[in-house]
């Protein structure tokens, strides 16, 4: 699908969408060389690593992960074997036809709806019919190149912002705060 674009349900150009099911039994909160593969769950950051499994449940690259319950919504990008738990549902996507850091980019800017009703989630039968417009597998990459690009520019900023906030500090800790 290199040339021409549409608009596709997710569950068309995914090889699979599942949610997590039970944590393993037998984990580590550590990584060891037995608990090597990483359980995701609902989570943002470290707040998803839930701990670390001799298997994995998703073994094939790239993933995509979407928070079905508490921080509803918040996808994560994969390129490491892994388990995901809880209502942590994973994305498969079909690399011939959407790039996996595409999709990420695109769900990340969805509004994905609620269906739950007194408790906020996601079900995988709603997320199979999410629509999303696909370019060429050519225009999927030049996007992914300038998304990455400005985020490396905002990494900068980010970075010389928070130098220059402890630059600040030391000033205020140093002279108006002296001891």
């Amino acid at each position: 699908m290199s040339g021409g674009g549409g608009t596709y349900s997710l569950e068309n150009i995914s090889l699979e969408i599942f949610a997590g099911g039970d944590a393993p039994k037998d984990f580590s909160k550590e990584k060891t060389l037995i608990y090597q593969y990483p359980i995701y769950s609902n989570g943002v950051g470290v707040n998803a690593l839930y701990g670390f499994s001799k298997t994995a449940k998703v073994k094939q690259k790239p993933a995509i992960t979407v928070s079905a319950r508490g921080t509803l919504g918040h996808v994560m990008y994969l390129e490491e074997k892994f388990t995901p738990i809880v209502r942590l549902i994973t994305i498969i996507p079909n690399e011939n036809m959407v790039k996996g850091k595409y999709l990420k980019y695109v769900l990340s800017n969805t509004s994905l709806e609620n269906t739950g009703g007194l408790t906020p989630q996601l079900t995988v039968p709603n997320i199979k019919k999410i629509k999303i417009q696909l370019p060429s597998i050519d225009k999927q990459e030049q996007i992914i190149t300038k998304i990455e690009n400005l985020e490396s520019l905002i990494k900068i900023e980010e970075d010389f912002l928070n130098t220059i906030q402890q630059q600040k500090e030391s000033v205020v800790s140093n002279y108006l705060n002296p001891s």
